[in-house]
């Protein structure tokens, strides 16, 4: 949804333990963590990856498992 914030979405991922953790070792990747920060909050996930962006990684991560 357009109207969606950043923070219904992380509260969104946050209602799926499975989820949660495989959103947060795509953040801490090499190609989405360049500032070797471990990320550990997904709102704050949310906010450096970006919406649009971390939709589509759970959307690929729900397809794939």
């Amino acid at each position: 949804d357009e109207k969606s914030s950043s923070k219904q979405l992380a509260d969104t991922i946050l209602q799926d333990a499975a989820l949660t953790s495989r959103v947060i070792r795509v953040a801490n990747s090499p190609y989405y963590n360049r500032c070797h920060t471990q990320f550990t909050n997904i709102r704050r996930i949310v906010l450096l990856i970006g919406f649009k962006k971390i939709t589509e990684i759970c959307l690929t991560l729900s397809i794939l498992h």
